[in-house]
């Protein structure tokens, strides 16, 4: 899209292309402490009459591990969740709605990496074979650590 506004002038004066936006993180104290706002304020917004988030002190973190933080992951999964409860005429979110909204986003095959689980892991679900396993966005480039070939190739292939 820079490259659009690059050459048309009336879009230069219109459209600001230096604004990016960042990935959520809970790993720092600074980023939980954001991350815990935006939910909280995601929460009062959601058309159901319970707050779904503010009991589960654990819940914020899952759900930025779940979506890598992503604002547009966030809001799908959340979305998603809604959709669940409302399905079983709930005016609040759960812990099973929510990992049936990471099930249909990620598929099936991830269920043993579904923070919202029983025994779910507790952190970024970036290692092999995982949802956010080869996610780089150039917009958060601090955040891409690139993984050696002991992580990239599987098991039993090169050592």
């Amino acid at each position: 899209a820079k490259e659009i506004v690059r050459v048309n002038s009336q879009l230069q004066r219109r459209v600001i292309t230096e604004l990016p936006l960042r990935m959520f993180e809970v790993e720092t104290p600074a980023g939980k402490q954001l991350f815990r706002i935006f939910i909280k304020k995601l929460d009062e917004l959601l058309p159901v009459a319970d707050m779904s988030f503010v009991d589960d002190p654990e819940l914020p973190d899952l759900i930025c591990y779940a979506t890598h933080g992503i604002l547009d992951y966030i809001i799908e999964l959340v979305t998603e969740a809604m959709l669940a409860a409302r399905a079983r005429e709930s005016e609040r979110i759960s812990r099973d709605d929510l990992a049936l909204a990471f099930e249909k986003r990620h598929g099936r095959h991830h269920a043993n990496v579904n923070p919202f689980l029983i025994g779910g892991p507790k952190r970024r679900l970036d290692q092999f074979g995982e949802p956010f396993y080869a996610f780089f966005d150039s917009a958060n480039p601090i955040a891409y650590e690139p993984k050696t070939i002991k992580h990239r190739v599987s098991r039993g292939s090169i050592k």
